[in-house]
């Protein structure tokens, strides 16, 4: 188990590589997590890869209409910001609809942690009420 202060101190490549290495299914459940598209733009071609072979991958962003993302960005102080990057994170895995093996679905839920999972590791980044979970937000566990 390794501790990171913050999310943006992982590395791009621990994100790439714990998919890469995923066999039998990959889950994500996010508001967003625009950063993977933006730092690893051949993202959807992993997946894709994944899912290719026998990886079940399911991905889940926040529904930027739903009340609880909304909430969140007024906690956050971002206003229309969260809601704009999950409007842009689905915009990001649209080119997926469609692809068997994988799901790309909009939850309404309020999130206390993003997760990352690929078989049976897991990166989890706690989100901190009132903190947009970019950057700044502290407290990032990979198991």
């Amino acid at each position: 188990m390794a501790l990171y202060d913050q999310r943006a101190d992982i590395p791009v490549s621990t994100f790439v590589d714990m998919l890469t290495q995923a066999r039998r299914h990959i889950d994500v459940l996010v508001y967003a997590a625009v950063f993977l598209h933006e730092a690893y733009p051949r993202l959807n071609d992993l997946l894709r890869e994944r899912a290719a072979d026998g990886c079940a991958v399911r991905i889940a962003i926040g529904d930027p209409d739903s009340v609880n993302v909304q909430q969140r960005g007024t906690e956050e102080r971002f206003g229309h910001g969260i809601e704009s990057r999950c409007r842009l994170a689905l915009m990001h895995y649209r080119p997926l609809a469609g692809v068997p093996g994988i799901e790309v679905r909009t939850h309404a839920t309020t999130l206390y942690n993003s997760i990352y999972r690929a078989d049976d590791p897991a990166l989890v980044n706690a989100h901190v009420w009132g903190v947009n979970a970019g950057p700044r937000q502290s407290r990032s566990v990979g198991l």
